[in-house]
Parts: structure tokens; C-alpha cells; sequence
């Protein structure tokens, strides 16, 4: 949301003041890294936009120069295509005046497939957090991966957390939309995945990882192992229910400003 969790940002004060350099990696796919760079530089933050990493770049690791994709998701996902010096392309932009959410039109749907996956010239399909999914995403994605597009997810969180302990449907959702129609596993990117580690691996060069730190067993727990680092867990965003006995954790605390506290005592 557009809070910030209490302690936060003297938290991340007290780690730069004693000489630790914070790398930010979000599995957020949908905003861009100068919208991230814009809200972490605040009340006095001076954050790097190349140490802000997020799940929509790390999924671009696997598009080439001059490919053409198609994506489903927001404006993060389309600036990482860019990026890359590939050709990003919605749905949106073919619809060409189709309303999807008029009365349903089946021909109209058919003719629509027909035009953009026969032949199939897209090399690939990245799927994230799409707050405006339609059936003609899913139809147009399901058949151009039948037709050999590389399916490629930003991330697979089942949820997105938002303030006063509510959540909503994450990108983890979308993808298993496409991922059953098309009976095509994808090539996942976010945390805790390979192509995650890859890009902070690339960002952070012969550095060596302290702590990772997050709310998520099953993405930064097992981010941090991937990472051969210490890990932080701390409780002020997913409620997690998963067995903490599987996980490494270093340190547990209720918020990033109370872990910072324990650990510099």
C-alpha cells in the first residue's frame, strides 16, 4: 500500500550508517524501478536505483534483443521488455476498439486468436500481477505458448499482501490461469528462483550477503539459503503458515526495526 511499516526507514538508516549497502529485490512486477526508486527515497533515503531489483528484470534475463513479446501484467513488466531491446506487446494493443468486457462474442474471440497466433510470431510470454486480466490475456497467451512461445512468470506468490492485514490475489494466480489452460509449466523468475539469484549475483558482484531479510518463508527463506546467507524473518507483512522448523532462521523478529536493534546491540 502507501504506508511504510513503523521503524523502517531508520532501520535502513542504521544499516548504512554502519557501512552495510541495502540491495532492495521486490517480487512486485508492476511497478517500474523508477516508481520503486521514488517511494524507497523518503524522508531522507538515498537508495540507488541499481540496487532495486525486482521480479519483472529478472524475468527479462531470458528475452533477447529484437524478440517480440507478449505480456500480461502492468507497466514493470513492459519497461523490463524494453530493457532488454525487445518489443513488448498487451493485449491491449491488439484489441484494435474490442471491448473484452462487452456481451461475449465468440467469433469475434476466434477471429481475434486466428489473427495474432497463426502463424505465431511472438518468441515469448511473460505473465505477472494483472489487475486487468480479461479472457482474451488468457486465450491469446495459452496459444501462442501451445504454438512454442518460451512461457516465462515474474513470480508465483499466491497472494499480495496490502495493509490492515488484508490480501489479494498475486501473480502467482494469473500465471495458474495460463499455466491450466496452456498445460505448460513456466519458467518462474521471482524469489527464490534461479534467475533471481542470477540478477542479485550480477547486481552485488564479489560482495558478500549478510542477511536477506523478508516476510516470506517460502520466497525469502528459501531466497536466503539459495543465497548462502543468514536469514532475517520478520513479521510484519504475510501471515505466514508454513513449518519455521524447514527454515534457517537466523533471526525472527516483529518488524525490520527491531531486528536491526538485536542485531547491532
Amino acid at each position: 500500500g502507501d504506508k511504510y511499516i513503523d521503524g523502517s526507514v531508520d532501520a535502513i538508516k542504521t544499516l548504512v550508517s554502519n557501512n552495510r549497502e541495502p540491495v532492495f529485490f521486490t517480487n512486485n512486477s508492476f511497478s517500474t524501478i523508477s516508481e520503486l526508486e521514488l517511494r524507497l527515497n523518503y524522508e531522507g533515503l538515498k537508495v540507488n536505483s541499481k540496487n532495486i531489483l525486482n521480479s519483472s528484470v529478472a524475468a527479462c534475463q531470458l528475452i533477447k534483443e529484437g524478440e517480440k513479446v507478449l505480456y500480461v501484467g502492468g507497466k514493470g513488466i513492459r519497461e523490463a521488455i524494453e530493457m532488454k531491446g525487445a518489443t513488448p506487446v498487451s493485449t491491449a494493443d491488439l484489441l484494435l476498439g474490442i471491448n473484452p468486457w462487452d456481451e461475449f462474442d465468440f467469433n469475434r474471440l476466434v477471429q481475434f486468436i486466428k489473427r495474432f497466433s497463426i502463424p505465431n510470431n511472438f518468441d515469448a510470454v511473460v505473465v505477472g500481477l494483472a489487475f486487468n486480466i480479461n479472457f482474451y490475456d488468457i486465450a491469446l497467451a495459452t496459444n501462442l505458448i501451445l504454438k512454442g512461445a518460451k512461457f516465462i512468470a515474474t513470480n508465483n506468490d499466491p497472494t499480495y499482501p496490502l495493509q490492515f492485514n488484508l490480501e489479494i490475489p498475486g501473480a502467482g494466480s494469473v500465471v495458474a490461469s495460463i499455466q491450466t489452460s496452456s498445460q505448460t509449466a513456466p519458467i518462474v523468475a521471482g524469489k527464490p528462483n534461479n534467475l533471481a539469484v542470477y540478477l542479485v549475483r550480477s547486481c552485488i558482484g564479489d560482495s558478500e550477503i549478510e542477511m536477506v531479510v523478508g516476510d516470506r518463508l517460502t520466497t525469502d527463506g528459501m531466497f536466503a539459503k539459495k543465497l548462502n546467507a543468514n536469514f532475517g524473518y520478520v513479521k510484519s507483512g504475510i501471515v505466514e503458515t508454513s513449518d519455521k522448523t524447514k527454515f534457517d532462521i537466523k533471526f525472527e523478529s516483529d518488524n525490520l526495526s527491531e531486528l536491526v536493534k538485536t542485531y547491532f546491540k
